[in-house]
């Protein structure tokens, strides 16, 4: 049977098991609908030079996982690290790729997740082996108050990011936001917009039974992305007027943070649970009454569209594709740094808490964000 060729530059393994969670489920979503074979290669930074390829190989329904790590040697000039580190990916790929064609035929579509760098894999199988691609994007990097944007990276980066999406037979964007901005960069592109998809397994709506009104709030890694620093302070101000409430914030958290809620006399009321499992977030998320989304950028996060489908109304700030998502039925948006109507936004949140429908909000959000309808339409590119 004919298989999809997923080529993700992010994907979870060995040496990250969060990033590109998000890719990983559209994987799992399509494959309800037809074969998927992922294929990750990734630098085993934890491995020595000397040591050959590992590869790992997971089949789950109509999902085939296979993760490569390489190693590369290091070089004192960082310049020729980086060449000799592309150089080997390439070998990599290109051995492997000639053996899984030869051995299970051209599969029947090829689809990229994040340009670069899986996408130099599909130029290649398109060059070699006359092989269409599509493209998914998810980075958040073509907003400029992102400080590692498209447009800070060096010239070759962005040449080769131009070229992977211009020779795309389409461009799937999680956004309308996002489609706007590429196709500012590279007019010629198709864009399609297909949603990021959440597990309703672990994330539906369930009547909650705790006493206090319970926040919740999203760490990233990514510092500067989500201004929990600038939430805490606002909280701060917030805990002046009212103390029957709690947050719970999840993710992996920084020393700084959690002296910040010492200083600010926060303790008893911010609890910080640090890198859980994804089951785990789920007992949160339904257990929640509001989330709090006060970001300097975004896409498309995945977590605030888990909330939505646990029916829990989110705050959030007005960047990149959250007003396509977030409205009056099911939230509250507010200007990005603004933390003057982040608190008059909690306050009201609280006080209009039983305007909020939280079992539509559940079921609205299911119908637009299970794995069935955002694999359907997925499967639908290849027909």
């Amino acid at each position: 049977m004919k298989y999809i060729l997923y080529l993700p530059s992010w994907y979870p393994s060995d040496v990250d098991s969060f990033t590109g969670d998000f890719i990983q489920r559209h994987a799992l979503a399509l494959s309800i609908f037809m074969p998927v074979h992922v294929v990750f290669i990734v630098k085993d930074k934890n491995k020595s030079p000397v040591t050959s390829l590992r590869i790992e190989e997971k089949t789950t329904g109509n999902l085939t996982e296979t993760i490569i790590y390489y190693t590369s040697k290091n070089y004192r000039l960082g310049f020729i690290k980086k060449l000799m580190a592309i150089r080997k990916y390439n070998s990599v790929y290109e051995r492997f790729f000639s053996k899984l064609i030869s051995q299970n035929g051209k599969p029947f579509a090829v689809h990229v997740h994040v340009p670069y760098k899986a996408g130099l894999i599909a130029l290649w199988l398109r060059k070699k082996y006359n092989l269409k691609y599509h493209v998914t994007e998810h980075w958040a990097g073509y907003d400029r108050a992102n400080s590692d944007n498209f447009f800070s990276r060096p010239p070759s980066f962005r040449y080769i990011t131009k070229q992977i999406l211009r020779n795309s037979k389409n461009v799937i964007c999680v956004s309308e936001d996002l489609a706007f901005k590429l196709s500012s960069i590279t007019p010629t592109i198709k864009t399609i917009v297909i949603p990021n998809t959440v597990n309703e397994k672990l994330f539906f709506f369930e009547l909650n039974t705790h006493q206090s009104f319970k926040f919740i709030h999203h760490i990233s890694a990514w510092r500067g992305q989500k201004n929990t620093k600038g939430l805490l302070n606002v909280l701060s101000e917030f805990h002046k007027k009212r103390q029957d409430w709690e947050c719970i914030m999840y993710g992996p958290v920084e020393p700084d943070l959690s002296e910040l809620v010492t200083t600010l006399g926060l303790s008893k009321n911010i609890k910080f649970t640090g890198e859980i499992s994804y089951e785990k977030v789920g007992e949160i998320v339904r257990s929640a009454s509001a989330f709090i989304s006060f970001s300097n950028y975004e896409n498309q996060p995945c977590s605030i569209l888990e909330a939505l489908c646990c029916g829990v109304p989110v705050i959030a700030t007005k960047v990149g594709g959250v007003p396509e998502i977030i409205n009056s039925q099911n939230g509250i948006l507010i200007e990005p740094k603004n933390e003057l109507q982040l608190l008059h936004s909690i306050e009201m949140i609280m006080k209009e808490y039983h305007n909020y429908n939280r079992q539509a909000i559940a079921e609205d959000s299911k119908n637009r964000f299970s794995f069935y309808t955002v694999g359907k339409q997925l499967s639908l590119l290849y027909n």
